[in-house]
C-alpha cells in the first residue's frame, strides 16, 4: 500500500466513524466499530472492515452471532449511499470511492487461537 493509499484510508476511516456515532439513528449499526479500511490502488473502491463491540454477549450462540453479523452488514450495505456522500463532503478527491463493508474476523480468530493453546497448555500439564 502506497502512502497515497494508507493517507486515504485513514482519511475514510476517521470520516467513516464520525459519522457512525454522530448522524446514524440505527441502533443495531450502534453496535459495531470499523477496524480499518483498505483502498484499491486506482482509489475506485474501499474496502471497510467491521466488528461487533459486544462480542462477549454474543458468544452463546454461533448462529444467532453469524445472522447479526449479516443484518447488521446487510444494513451498512443499505447505508453506503448515505456514508459516500459525507466522505463526498468532508474528503476531496476527485472521485468518491464505492464502499463495501467486510465483517472483521480477526479478533475472532485470536480468541479462538488463545483457547485453543490454552486447552492444549493445560491438557499437557
Amino acid at each position: 500500500m502506497n502512502l497515497r493509499q494508507k493517507r486515504v484510508s485513514r482519511e475514510i476511516f476517521e470520516t467513516l466513524t464520525k459519522v457512525l456515532y454522530g448522524e446514524v439513528r440505527d441502533p443495531m449499526l450502534l453496535k459495531i466499530r470499523f477496524t480499518a479500511v483498505q483502498v484499491t490502488k486506482d482509489l475506485q473502491i474501499a474496502k471497510v472492515y467491521f466488528e461487533l463491540r459486544e462480542q462477549s454477549t454474543f458468544t452463546s450462540d454461533h448462529s444467532s452471532i453469524t445472522a447479526n453479523q449479516d443484518d447488521i452488514q446487510h444494513r451498512l450495505e443499505g447505508c453506503a449511499s448515505f456514508f459516500r456522500s459525507h466522505l463526498s463532503r468532508n474528503i476531496r478527491l476527485r472521485r468518491i470511492p464505492i464502499i463495501k463493508f467486510y465483517h472483521d474476523q480477526s479478533q475472532e480468530r485470536g480468541s479462538h487461537i488463545e483457547k485453543l493453546l490454552l486447552s492444549i497448555s493445560n491438557s499437557a500439564t
